[in-house]
């Protein structure tokens, strides 16, 4: 498969890979290399026009299942503002409604001081940031549970997004035994 959307001289997304059995649902597989241009997702999401997003290079690789699509592996990096790499792996469930996502989810960025431009504020220097856990979608919630590491700190994470709340607003808790300031 040979995948563009977007404008000819700019596409915001390119994907290029293959696509077997594809009339079989439960012996489909996807591999793929893609790129991507964040800025629609990233202004849709936070709803507000940003100066400076970043670009994302990323595989996935997917195969179909019993009434589900299994995410073998999901990778969505960038070199930009200080750098992001997020890898995924689980399972799309189908239900009536809508697939119901149960992901393990890893993310980690180097220089996590230099998104607070992407968001309008300055941040200072901190240490770099993991975040490790599992994502799911219930009752029309985005949920997350697991850890973040901020250089030597370690916080047990839990955070609930409503699925049709207009504006960019997660409730997140963190907790933690031990705060190390330096971070």
């Amino acid at each position: 498969i040979d995948i563009r959307a977007g404008p000819q001289d700019k596409p915001l997304l390119q994907m290029r890979g293959t696509l077997d059995n594809i009339g079989h649902p439960k012996q489909m597989r996807l591999a793929a290399e893609f790129k991507a241009d964040s800025r629609p997702w990233f202004e849709k999401y936070i709803q507000r026009e940003v100066a400076k997003t970043p670009h994302f290079v990323g595989t996935i690789n997917l195969s179909g299942d019993e009434n589900q699509v299994r995410i073998d592996r999901f990778q969505l990096s960038t070199a930009e503002m200080g750098g992001l790499t997020l890898l995924a792996n689980g399972r799309f469930k189908s239900e009536a409604d809508s697939p119901e996502p149960e992901l393990h989810v890893i993310s980690k960025a180097q220089d996590p001081a230099a998104w607070g431009s992407f968001f309008g504020m300055a941040l200072p220097r901190l240490s770099p940031l993991t975040i490790d856990g599992r994502y799911t979608v219930l009752k029309q919630q985005r949920i997350f549970e697991g850890e973040t590491s901020l250089g030597n700190t370690l916080f047990q994470t839990h955070a609930r997004q409503p699925i049709d709340n207009p504006r960019f607003r997660i409730d997140a808790r963190l907790s933690s035994p031990t705060v190390n300031i330096e971070d």
